[in-house]
């Protein structure tokens, strides 16, 4: 089986000069080919990337991409599409030269599919990019099935270009009508998409397939992060871990602690593991609230690294507006670590024990306050959260995948 991974700007070996790429997404798609690979699946990758010199990655090939390519195969269908795409969407400037560039490298895609001989094309994300490579797909008439790693139009909190969210909602009216397959990654997100539909759950071109994480303990033991970053050890470690920005919520998390009594307080640090990619002036609302010893901005933390604030941690806090899967809420559970979350998040349904999370209803400050000094003072079975983690590896999530691949083929 021959299988053909289109997706956005990827990163397969962090450093300095490309770690402000990094995201859950590209970490994710990775580990989706790696594994699909361990399960006998022959996987080409094609994105953006700034790592010109890695020709595999954990046996899946990764097919390089240059100006060259994209200037010796130009096509004008696309560069018509490319036009129609941003008349219809009306993106910015900056967004606009992205969906010129996208299409243009469709011509390059092309010659790719073709030579490939491939049996199956998996488009991950929609965005302009994923839209450019889908019309590809549909310009050649190859099968392809697209993941939807988050969703853009269904919450209102959610800053996102009125555009993004209409092409997103006409791409999926465009799957219902011509029954192209696609997976999301939790229960919450696929019940958000048959609910704009109007379709019920035995469609057979929609397929839930939750994201996995490798289920492991291990981390560096000459890291003290209560040493590195000043943490006293009568404080209990949190970890709130996603890039900074408004979706991400950090800010309530921010509020909610100063609305906790002194002596709960001065129990907890909550720990931001995550680059800053929105200025949402986080370092001046908690130097203004005077909780600078409740918290630790600690920028981006390289994946082979994170292990150690697991492994050193006491719980882990999700505030998002909107996750599509919430990846660290597993990751810690392979740590033994019980999360917090809010409960109308989309992968709650999927991820929820009583014995390994505690979720709030209301999204009030107070509510989550009042949901910290619960996750502080409930008794956790430690090594049954390690257990429970075992049901989100990423070899159950890899199955998964090569299994629709092969209804699909």
């Amino acid at each position: 089986m021959r299988v053909l991974f289109l997706c956005m700007r990827m990163v397969f070996e962090v450093n300095e000069r490309n770690k402000k790429h990094t995201t859950g997404y590209s970490y994710m798609v990775r580990d989706i080919a790696e594994y699909a690979v361990k399960e006998g699946v022959s996987v080409d990758v094609l994105a953006i990337s700034d790592e010109k010199h890695i020709k595999q990655y954990k046996g899946a090939r990764v097919i390089s991409r240059s100006l060259g390519n994209l200037l010796l195969n130009l096509r004008p269908y696309y560069l018509f599409k490319a036009l129609k795409t941003i008349r219809k969407y009306k993106p910015s400037l900056k967004m606009a030269l992205r969906v010129l560039y996208y299409y243009f490298y469709n011509g390059y895609v092309e010659k790719c599919i073709k030579k490939g001989n491939y049996d199956l094309i998996h488009v991950h994300g929609l965005g302009y990019g994923g839209l450019a490579y889908a019309d590809c797909c549909e310009r050649l008439g190859v099968k392809y099935i697209l993941t939807f790693h988050a969703l853009a139009s269904f919450s209102e909190e959610m800053r996102k270009p009125k555009g993004i969210k209409q092409l997103e909602r006409d791409y999926l009216k465009h799957v219902k009508t011509m029954r192209i397959p696609v997976t999301a990654i939790s229960t919450g997100m696929m019940g958000k998409i048959m609910n704009f539909l109007d379709i019920d759950d035995n469609e057979p071109y929609f397929y839930k397939i939750q994201n996995g994480t490798k289920v492991n303990t291990e981390y560096l033991s000459d890291i003290n992060i209560r040493t590195q970053y000043g943490i006293r050890d009568s404080q209990k470690i949190v970890l709130c871990v996603g890039n900074i920005c408004r979706g991400k919520n950090q800010i309530q998390i921010v509020r909610a602690v100063k609305h906790l009594s002194e002596e709960v307080r001065d129990k907890v640090c909550i720990m931001f593991l995550g680059r800053n990619i929105e200025d949402t002036k986080l370092n001046i609302e908690i130097s203004r609230l005077g909780l600078n010893d409740n918290f630790r901005i600690c920028g981006n933390i390289p994946k082979d690294v994170i292990g150690n604030y697991y492994a050193q941690a006491d719980y882990t806090i999700m505030a998002s507006i909107s996750e599509g899967f919430g990846l660290s809420i597993i990751e810690g559970f392979s740590y033994g670590l019980p999360n917090l979350s809010f409960v109308d998040l989309e992968a709650v349904p999927d991820l929820f024990d009583q014995n390994a999370m505690v979720t709030i209803e209301s999204r009030t400050d107070e509510a989550l306050a009042d949901g910290i000094c619960q996750l502080l003072e409930n008794k956790w079975d430690r090594g049954f959260i390690k257990r429970y983690a075992k049901r989100f590896s990423l070899e159950r999530m890899a199955a998964q995948y090569v299994s629709v691949y092969s209804k699909l083929i």
